[in-house]
């Protein structure tokens, strides 16, 4: 095997997808897992348009997120190519469901030898605004060598819409080890631009938009400090704003109510793009994250956020979601109900008032965050290339 092709974003545009890549391929080259070319077809950036190299790959900008056109791509992958391996990373947003993007997998197949595709994401069938999703996700499966998924519900919801099972592989989301979980808060507060004041810090990263939770959040907050006094608190919201004006509306509305409940001493905005070492020093400062996703029943996916926190050791409070399926299976102590404030600003104060207890239950993690480490998952992706080349 000696060459490999990616489609996906790709930093530094502000996506996970993208994220989730980097973090594979720094492994991947890190630890010679993986020593031949690589070559990742980008999105198209107003400030990168050419191709460049990283320490990873040489990027190749050849489409426009979100819109079904893929005929520069195509272009590209032939100028290129053959590939031993080319491995789609998918996300809903940027490839949409369409009859091009079935024709461009069928095209790929004349310049590469095994098609590969990560569905972050994987729909129920009863999902609303996707008609017919079980059979686009049967004319994916035909068109590639192998289907990669991250949860066991993606897993089985592709069986039972139909998918050919000997061609879906789990590999789990991986893993960061936190390089700032011994650095001090006070350090950490400096590096960031935060002042802490010796407050009890709980961080929810990641973008801000309403499946998140914010208005969860601050509701939670408003009742561990107003309604059972514990003002030592601070909530740290970070991220940009995902989602346009109705997420923008949203988040005002977060602001407005933290005003008129007085609590600015006991929530932060952080609203701007927060660089991958800045996100690890928040979790590295935090006491708890705090993750109160709202509940989308039928969307599968599992959250890149969690693996950061999980590498940080830090006590994690969840909501009873999907997104959250492996975090529940460790540690469903930790893990309320989606939508009830009172119940999360409860779990809080247990924290709080049982933080030595809560590390030691957090012991469980550290076998998975092995297991999930960014190391392995490499390896992993590795080890089904080759077998995929052997057959």
């Amino acid at each position: 095997m000696n060459k490999i092709g990616y489609l996906s974003t790709y930093p530094p545009t502000e996506c996970g997808i993208g994220e989730y890549l980097y973090s594979l391929l720094r492994d991947m080259r890190d630890h010679n897992i993986f020593t031949g070319e690589i070559i990742v077809f980008s999105n198209k950036l107003n400030s990168l348009k050419k191709p460049r190299r990283d320490l990873n790959a040489y990027i190749i900008p050849s489409f426009e997120w979100g819109i079904p056109e893929y005929g520069e791509l195509l272009r590209n992958v032939k100028k290129h190519g053959p590939f031993d391996i080319f491995h789609v990373q998918h996300e809903w947003n940027i490839f949409p469901k369409t009859q091009e993007f079935l024709d461009f997998l069928n095209e790929l197949r004349n310049y590469v030898k095994r098609v590969i595709i990560t569905l972050h994401t994987v729909y129920h069938v009863l999902y609303e605004g996707f008609k017919e999703i079980d059979k686009y996700h049967r004319e994916i499966c035909d068109l590639v060598d192998t289907i990669i998924v991250h949860s066991v519900l993606q897993e089985f919801e592709l069986r039972s819409q139909g998918v050919n099972p000997l061609k879906v592989h789990r590999i789990p989301h991986g893993t960061t080890i936190n390089p700032y979980i011994s650095e001090s808060k006070d350090v950490l507060a400096k590096k960031l631009g935060v002042n802490i004041d010796g407050k009890f810090i709980v961080v929810s990263p990641g973008f801000l938009r309403e499946d998140k939770g914010l208005d969860i959040l601050v509701k939670a907050v408003n009742y561990v400090v107003n309604d059972k006094g514990r003002r030592n608190v601070l909530l740290i919201l970070s991220g940009t704003i995902q989602g346009g004006l109705p997420s923008l509306r949203y988040v005002r509305k977060a602001h407005e109510y933290i005003v008129s409940n007085g609590l600015t001493d006991n929530v932060l905005f952080m609203e701007k793009y927060i660089s991958r070492d800045d996100m690890l020093r928040l979790f590295a400062l935090a006491d708890v994250v705090a993750m109160a996703y709202k509940l989308k029943e039928g969307k599968y996916s599992i959250s890149g956020i969690l693996h950061q926190a999980l590498g940080s050791f830090k006590p994690i409070i969840g909501t009873k979601v999907s997104k959250l399926i492996e975090y529940y299976q460790l540690l469903p102590e930790l893990v309320v109900k989606p939508g009830d404030y009172k119940e999360f600003g409860n779990k809080i104060i247990y924290v709080m008032d049982n933080y030595d207890k809560v590390l030691e239950m957090m012991s469980i993690v550290r076998e998975y965050v092995k297991k999930t480490s960014w190391i392995n998952v490499a390896r992993e992706h590795v080890r089904l290339y080759k077998e995929l080349l052997r057959t």
